[in-house]
């Protein structure tokens, strides 16, 4: 996927390099140094409680790894 095709607040499926695993999450926004903000709901709390589960990607990890989830 296309980091222009990202709107905020769309949810999305990220594959983590390395991972055969599929998280779910949502875009945020896209930070000036090409950088793309996700918010994974399995990453919240990882690492303590106030962890918001924030992942931040490469537009070409963007490309590779990210999915919008298909709404019906």
């Amino acid at each position: 996927m296309q980091y222009a095709q990202l709107t905020p607040g769309q949810h999305v499926t990220v594959t983590p390099r390395g991972s055969r695993s599929v998280y779910h999450g949502k875009f945020i926004e896209r930070l000036a140094k090409g950088v793309c903000v996700f918010i994974v709901d399995e990453f919240v709390g990882l690492t303590g409680a106030d962890d918001i589960g924030d992942l931040y990607l490469a537009d070409s990890e963007v490309r590779r790894r990210v999915k919008p989830v298909e709404t019906h």
